[in-house]
């Protein structure tokens, strides 16, 4: 009898740790799927600028062109935003506009219709009318997601990841620089400007900003060098096409970081010849490459064991 009470206890504490091993594996698979890290928070300019440098020029960055919209992810949306990083650490691009009563929106076009259920020009309703549209996704697709302010996409982006902020008219920059002020966004977000003289302006204006200027030929750099604007408030966009090697050449020998844009026609060559052709980017001589296309750069970043960190989620 004492035997057969000892097999018995055996047997009990066996299945219990069969039992509990089962719940153990259950509630780890029911935890939340780790999610990419977002980028730590820079406090300063300075130090968002050692960043988009890295060590020696060597960084290896992703912009999201328009945030990196795709099929229910409308561009310039929180919602698509918080998708691009779950895929890649990444740069978030984003388009600012006026709303009729002055408030900073993000919007690409002059009008809603082709982002957005509603008609007409974004200077033609005020924050409230925008506030009741909706966007759409790249195929048009209606979404639930609305139109968010500047304001509230810097405090969106706090700690979470570096912004670039391609101003669509000419009387949006001072309310940029204004939002720059109230959040102290200078340590995470640049402002893209499509002057030399605009750069300037905006330098003269506040030299905490850190400046996206173009930069794409030799005598657009010399240029630009002559404003006397420091490398650390600079990163230099250099086109959409691989720019002359003299410009990464004056770019590297000054500390300025380059983003190269391969929207359209790059991603288009990658799309028929492979990744390699991003890893040809990089190599060079660019630090940063904005693109429509932010898996498939995670995955060469992978590759040249830069670890972007791509998650399983296709996009």
């Amino acid at each position: 009898m004492a035997d057969f009470s000892k097999t018995m206890t055996m047997k009990c504490l066996f299945r219990l740790g069969v039992s509990s091993l089962i719940l153990a594996l259950g509630a780890c698979s029911a935890q939340p799927r780790e999610r990419v890290p977002a980028y730590r928070g820079f406090s300063d300019p300075d130090q968002l600028h050692a960043y988009l440098w890295g060590s020696g020029g060597n960084a290896r960055l992703i912009s999201a062109h328009r945030g990196g919209p795709g099929p229910g992810l409308p561009e310039n949306a929180l919602e698509t935003f918080a998708r691009s990083l779950e895929l890649a650490p990444c740069i978030i691009e984003c388009d600012v506009r006026l709303s009729r009563d002055g408030v900073a929106v993000l919007m690409h076009d002059d009008t809603l219709d082709r982002t957005t259920d509603g008609k007409g020009p974004v200077t033609a309703r005020d924050l409230s009318g925008l506030r009741g549209l909706r966007l759409r996704d790249p195929s048009g697709k209606l979404t639930s997601f609305r139109i968010p302010t500047l304001g509230e996409t810097l405090e969106w982006a706090r700690g979470r990841c570096v912004l670039t902020l391609d101003v669509k008219s000419s009387r949006v920059y001072s309310r940029v620089l204004e939002a720059l002020a109230r959040h102290r966004a200078w340590g995470y977000a640049v402002v893209i400007t499509y002057s030399h003289t605009r750069a300037e302006w905006i330098h003269t204006r506040d030299p905490r900003a850190v400046i996206s200027a173009s930069a794409g030929s030799p005598a657009s750099l010399t240029h630009l060098l002559r404003l006397k604007i420091p490398a650390s408030r600079l990163v230099a966009f250099v086109g959409t096409r691989e720019p002359d090697p003299e410009v990464y050449r004056m770019l590297r020998a000054r500390g300025i970081p380059a983003i190269l844009g391969t929207m359209n026609h790059l991603d288009r060559r990658a799309r028929r010849r492979g990744d390699r052709i991003y890893r040809e980017l990089f190599q060079q001589g660019a630090q940063i490459l904005s693109t429509d296309h932010v898996r498939r750069v995670a995955r060469c970043l992978d590759a040249m064991g830069h670890a972007a960190r791509v998650s399983s989620k296709e996009k």
